[in-house]
């Protein structure tokens, strides 16, 4: 008779950067801790710290090395009779990228770095979080227990409630022994801080779904807002002279939501994703040979228009039910798609002739942006420069309205 392997840890141990993805998950957590009755161990890495080691990649690999093994041995030490826990591993993409090259191509040894690769921890599940799966997948098949990945679609300052979560699947870990009860207890967590979805995906499927959902996104809104630093007549953006453009200056809203993050979180999902780079000029070939038109707003909603012809072009290549691709989004990836169907009911004038509006230059500078970490920091943070009050962000209500109009359709 088949035994049906149980996975009931406890002890819960969150370690790494102190990012938006461990704020988000730590939300989560404190929703799970007052229901689980386990332990709960939060070694976070101080941000300064963490801006002061990354930049040498090697001294970074030393500290979080340092950090989970430190957190690690701790659970060890206390709980000698229970063995089966939880690492959630909330590190940077970049580091995950690089680990391989700096470990001498021997990923074997990568499992080090956790400070988890021996025998001992064969049922400890770890579970790494990143907007961005393939490197981390990859890393930890060499682990000794059991590996998910975990992105849940949303910053720190949303409620986990009716938000959407994914499960991805680290492929060589499936003949694990407690590969399904750790699978099922992920599934049980997700749920228990209040996700509406908790969708199950291959690494690959995931990639290409946040190439379009994050990549792509950002890139509208920031294109979008670089086209208005181009062609404004003043040194930084008043949004009061736009007051007939009211769905412009909805637009820049949402721009300013992005320009509001430290640059290395946009260029991290810029930057990270394999999938990004066919995705991109596939986009910018659709939206390039664009022209003026009556204003620059007229000329945004075109852009939105041939960018929703190459988002259901790219999504036809991807096997996810529409149920799932519907629950896929991000706030930001959900606004845009709203507008896009907004913009169904409005005449938009055709773009023929006349003045571009720089659009070519705004995209060809963004394509330099996306050569490199440098080309991109100093890309975002000029243009970030242009909108200086973005204290009156007001975001929130543009979200609310445009996923109303997502979700009703």
């Amino acid at each position: 008779m088949l035994k049906i392997e149980k996975f009931k840890p406890t002890n819960y141990i969150i370690a790494g950067s102190s990012g938006d993805m461990a704020g988000v998950l730590k939300k989560s957590l404190k929703i799970f801790e007052g229901k689980s009755g386990g332990k709960f161990y939060y070694r976070g890495i101080d941000p300064k710290i963490y801006q002061r080691y990354s930049e040498n990649r090697e001294n970074l690999m030393r500290l979080v090395r340092k950090n989970l093994a430190r957190a690690m041995g701790e659970t060890k030490t206390r709980d000698r009779e229970n063995k089966q826990q939880v690492l959630f591993a909330s590190l940077p993409i970049e580091l995950f990228k690089n680990a391989n090259a700096i470990q001498g191509g021997n990923r074997a040894k990568l499992a080090s770095i956790f400070g988890c690769s021996g025998t001992g921890f064969s049922e400890t599940l770890v579970v790494h979080l990143s907007s961005i799966q393939h490197d981390a997948a990859q890393l930890l098949d060499f682990f000794s227990g059991p590996v998910l990945g975990i992105h849940q679609l949303y910053g720190p300052l949303v409620d986990p409630a009716g938000q959407t979560a994914i499960i991805t699947h680290t492929p060589k870990k499936q003949s694990h022994h407690l590969y399904e009860a750790s699978h099922q207890w992920t599934r049980d967590f997700l749920e228990s801080a209040g996700h509406n979805y908790v969708i199950d995906l291959s690494v690959e499927q995931h990639d290409k779904m946040m190439a379009n959902i994050q990549f792509l996104s950002h890139s509208f809104f920031l294109i979008a807002a670089s086209l208005v630093q181009k062609n404004y007549q003043a040194d930084s953006y008043q949004a009061e002279k736009l007051d007939k453009f009211s769905f412009l200056k909805e637009v820049l809203e949402m721009s300013q939501r992005i320009l509001n993050q430290t640059s290395h979180v946009p260029r991290n999902i810029a930057l990270n994703n394999t999938y990004n780079q066919a995705l991109f000029e596939e986009w910018t070939s659709a939206i390039g040979a664009l022209r003026g038109g009556q204003d620059i707003e007229n000329i945004i909603m075109k852009i939105l228009q041939q960018t929703n012809k190459v988002i259901l072009n790219y999504l036809e290549k991807i096997s996810i039910s529409k149920t799932d691709l519907k629950a896929i989004a991000t706030p930001i990836s959900r606004t845009r798609d709203g507008m896009i169907l907004d913009l169904q009911n409005y005449p938009i004038d055709v773009c023929e002739g006349g003045n571009n509006f720089s659009l070519n230059n705004a995209l060809a500078d963004y394509g330099e942006a996306l050569k490199s970490e440098e080309n991109y920091r100093k890309w975002f943070e000029e243009l970030g420069q242009f909108f200086p009050d973005k204290k009156t962000n007001s975001s929130p209500g543009i979200i609310k309205k445009y996923e109303k109009i997502y979700y009703g359709n």
